[in-house]
């Protein structure tokens, strides 16, 4: 999976305005790579859920945080999630 894709998914995941978006965003450009992203760019969706409320307020939200956390767990065990408070699992 090239870099730039993943990147360009992250950018419109992030932008997402609306909860039905966000669910439909993540489950389409997101979930399906979770494993391809790098370390830098899971960290980056993990700012986006946290800054982002259209993202970190739906009801899916827990359940695709902890989708996500068990990549960041495979990849960056040490991850400090002390600062991103709306990253709810």
């Amino acid at each position: 999976m090239q870099l730039q894709y993943l990147d360009l998914a992250i950018a419109i995941f992030s932008k997402s305005n609306f909860y039905d978006t966000t669910d439909s965003n993540f489950h389409q450009i997101i979930e399906p790579y979770l494993a391809d992203f790098t370390s830098d760019q899971l960290k980056d969706i993990v700012s986006s859920v946290h800054e982002n409320s259209q993202i970190n307020g739906r009801g899916m939200a827990r359940y695709t945080n902890r989708l996500i956390l068990a990549e960041i767990e495979n990849k960056i065990p040490d991850f400090d999630y002390s600062k991103m408070y709306n990253f709810k699992t």
